[in-house]
């Protein structure tokens, strides 16, 4: 629960600090919990979970990932 608030950036950080760590974030609910955590905030409306459902579209069954979804949309917004 706790890493599914942290920013993608701490989470990548995180991982690369013992392996231990590294194993549990191959995890990607955490990383679509860090997602929707960082930029959708804690508003449950019903445009939230639309647009939610729209990025599970394209963040399940491909190369793609919440990783890599997560990590790319915070280093646009820097």
């Amino acid at each position: 629960m706790l890493l599914g608030r942290m920013p993608p950036s701490s989470l990548k950080v995180l991982g690369q600090t013992c392996a231990g760590l590294r194993a549990i974030l191959e995890d990607e609910a955490i990383w679509r919990d860090s997602y929707v955590h960082m930029f959708m905030g804690s508003v449950r409306t019903d445009k939230v979970k639309g647009d939610l459902k729209v990025l599970v579209q394209g963040c399940l069954g491909t190369e793609r990932g919440w990783k890599k979804e997560a990590l790319g949309r915070e280093a646009m917004i820097e």
